[in-house]
């Protein structure tokens, strides 16, 4: 189990490179979709889609906290046993929901892939519906903490897929039918769409793209969204020396003399001169 859970982890983390488009002016996503929900314990184990599909579904909403973080709120349902026993007495069917709280750690970012890790606490439900021939499994709830990791990809500013597996450590009483003092543990895969709401900030300046004149360059919410690097207050755009910080009147081009010709074309920058010499005096009068 632990080998698989590493393959898993390392395709992840081959394939993904980049970011979410939930930010702090986008804070909150919704999404649903497929689950699957498989059982590990003691009388067998049915993971890594090592059962029939015994499919269900999925939701979730999700809100920004930080560049690295979010914190989802999730809902699975679906079949849950053991369906693929050497024997048929031992395998046990039924039906499971898991409702859970979890932290989503944003490990690398990017435009459109967001891998993560995620850790959580929540409720985990089994209701028994075996056949005659099995050995039933226990109507059971308790406490589960799922561990798990995840891939978002963004298809559009606003619209998104997201894959998820969790591992769910189940902190009742057993409900495998068998060992009532065997721990059971369970996976969960999710592929679902995800819609971000609110207003979509594609250069992450925390200005908004509706309201933002320089959507894809980081900039400064007073220059509505558009940078100004040398902090004279004149964005770069409209600046004719961006990286050195001078007054509007020069165009954002500094004066260090101040003798109306700009430092990059005064050939004496600390002496006032004229313009007809470069910025240079004419001391001697000639």
């Amino acid at each position: 189990m632990t080998k698989q859970l590493l393959i898993c982890l390392l395709l992840v983390v081959g394939l993904s490179y980049s970011s979410y488009s939930q930010s702090s002016v986008s804070p909150w996503a919704i999404g649903g979709g497929l689950a699957k929900m498989e059982y590990d314990g003691v009388r067998g184990s049915s993971t890594i889609f090592g059962s029939p599909s015994n499919l269900g579904f999925g939701a979730r909403v999700s809100k920004y906290m930080s560049s690295s973080v979010d914190l989802a709120l999730g809902f699975t349902s679906g079949g849950h046993g053991l369906f693929d026993a050497d024997t048929a007495a031992d395998n046990f069917d039924g039906t499971a929901w898991q409702a859970n709280l979890a932290a989503h750690w944003k490990f690398l970012k990017g435009d459109k892939f967001n891998p993560f890790l995620s850790l959580g606490v929540g409720l985990f439900n089994y209701t028994d519906d075996s056949p005659a021939t099995a050995v039933a499994g226990v109507d059971q709830s308790g406490i589960a903490i799922p561990v798990g990791i995840g891939l978002k990809y963004n298809i559009t500013d606003g619209i998104g897929l997201y894959y998820h597996t969790q591992y769910g450590l189940y902190m009742g009483d057993s409900y495998n039918g068998v060992d009532p003092d065997e721990t059971d543990t369970h996976m969960i895969h999710e592929l679902g769409l995800g819609i971000f709401l609110g207003k979509q900030d594609r250069d992450g300046d925390k200005v908004a793209d509706k309201k933002d004149e320089c959507p894809d360059t980081p900039g400064l919410k007073e220059l509505n969204g558009c940078p100004d690097a040398d902090m004279d207050g004149i964005r770069d755009g409209d600046d004719a020396c961006p990286n050195l910080a001078g007054p509007a009147e020069n165009n954002g081009c500094p004066d260090q003399d101040g003798d109306g010709v700009i430092d990059p074309d005064d050939k004496c920058v600390d002496v006032a001169g004229e313009a007809r010499y470069n910025g240079c005096p004419d001391t001697d009068g000639d």
